[in-house]
């Protein structure tokens, strides 16, 4: 579960139910507390009903015979993108209060994530598709009733034309992000093996209807045709995301990426109980996603993640020497080479620590750059407004925000992140030629810490 996902225990249902009478007839009084019936569809509506009111003052009515979305996994996949969002603007420069736009596809007859988005963020607004009649009456009275028309457009989709129809559109309008909760299944036998298959039968009852459960192919054709459509309208969107049911089509939609040449993506995995859903995002931009929000950590998926984004570079700390010591080192190496451009990461750090975003047009510290600049009679050293590289890096406690090789290790550690850029072999070149600097210096304090 998302760390800032308020749902980590159950809920309170008698207090829920206080907070929302309608909920009191569901309520069921067990010698360990009170709970619900969740193969009862009514209950189940009257729950999701419940929480969306008390907790993010959202009038929601579900109709019968639709999907009743669980509002904590609805949640973690909104504060995922949360996360997203806030590392893009990072990356740029940007204000992270700056209007942001994004479209749900297949919104369903809740809206419960534009509705979840604007109630949590002020400075969101969507474009939410729906291909279901009922379910497109259900959504547009859902956001009049909680007078978010002017946040929330409810658009009806043609099933043969573009998934991301609104990015094809004439305004010329870019998105910051998609998002997307695909048809699970691919045909109704598949629906029917899948409740007999579990052995003590569903945690909970299906209330979704064909055209919201089932498309040829499953989830993986679905979202492999989004990847496929995404390629054409690259230019119009920074992220496409969407939530996966299946591993499997995890994998299958990896591949798809893959096949495409698309190498700039996130897998991150949202468990909620004992369910286990997987958020996928690929871009065609320049800005690159740190590990913790791009990379599966499980040693039988790695195969599916992106390569790393994140790279750590043990400091050896002798007796005689401190984690400031290693910071400063660290910021003498930098000014020592020339076309970068070194900003704090954060206005509020103390002087000891170090936390900045280095930019640089090119690479200025390789053996071949020296050379160009002796038979140069001048360097250009203005920073370049649209660098080739920008990556952040911080100097920190081992253990503090490393990988699972730095788990139970004790010392100091360089952490490059490498936030915009599409030279990999650059960010990893000048991550290398930092960190070496760095250890020598650390090792001999007489030792130059110049370019040779």
């Amino acid at each position: 579960m998302h760390a800032r996902n308020p749902y980590q225990s159950p809920p309170d249902f008698l207090a829920l139910a206080d907070a929302h009478p309608a909920l009191k007839p569901h309520i069921i009084r067990t010698a360990k507390g009170a709970t619900i019936d969740f193969k009862d569809d009514a209950a189940q509506r009257a729950l999701t009903e419940a929480i969306l009111s008390r907790d993010f003052g959202l009038r929601v009515v579900l109709p019968p015979g639709r999907l009743c979305p669980p509002v904590t996994y609805r949640l973690n996949y909104i504060l995922w993108l949360e996360d997203v969002l806030a590392a893009v603007a990072l990356a740029l420069g940007e204000d992270p209060d700056r209007p942001v736009r994004g479209i749900d596809v297949g919104t369903g007859a809740s809206a419960i994530y534009p509705l979840l988005g604007c109630r949590t963020r002020p400075n969101w607004s969507f474009v939410a598709t729906e291909i279901d009649a009922l379910s497109l009456r259900s959504a547009r009275e859902n956001v009049r009733a909680n007078a978010l028309e002017g946040r929330i457009s409810i658009r009806e989709a043609d099933p043969a034309g573009h998934i991301f129809g609104p990015l094809f559109e004439s305004d010329g309008a870019g998105y910051d992000f998609t998002m997307c909760n695909p048809p699970f299944y691919g045909s109704r036998e598949e629906v029917q093996q899948s409740a007999e298959g579990k052995e003590h039968g569903p945690n909970a009852v299906c209330t979704g209807a064909d055209v919201e459960m089932i498309t040829p192919g499953g989830e993986a054709a679905f979202v492999a045709r989004m990847v496929e459509e995404s390629t054409r309208a690259q230019d119009r969107c920074r992220w496409f995301t969407s939530m996966l049911g299946k591993l499997s089509s995890l994998a299958h939609v990896v591949q798809a990426l893959r096949d495409h040449k698309i190498e700039n993506y996130a897998v991150a995995e949202l468990v909620q109980g004992q369910t286990r859903r997987w958020v996928l995002a690929w871009s065609f931009a320049d800005v690159r996603l740190p590990d913790t929000l791009a990379r599966l950590s499980h040693h039988g998926t790695q195969h599916l993640t992106p390569a790393r984004n994140t790279l750590h570079q043990p400091l050896p700390l002798p007796p005689s020497r401190s984690l400031s010591e290693a910071a400063s080192i660290t910021r003498t190496v930098l000014t020592a080479i020339p076309g970068l451009t070194i900003r704090p990461h954060s206005p509020t750090q103390s002087p000891e620590a170090l936390d900045v975003a280095v930019s640089a047009a090119g690479c200025t510290w390789s053996r071949a750059a020296r050379r160009r600049r002796r038979d140069s009679d001048a360097m250009h050293t203005d920073a370049d407004p649209d660098p080739a590289l920008v990556c952040r890096m911080r100097c920190e406690e081992r253990g503090e925000g490393g990988g699972e090789e730095e788990k139970g290790e004790k010392g100091a550690q360089l952490v490059f992140d490498w936030t915009r850029g599409r030279d990999r072999a650059l960010f990893e070149g000048l991550a290398s030629h930092v960190g070496r600097k760095v250890v020598a210096g650390l090792s001999s304090p007489s030792i130059s810490l110049g370019n040779g």
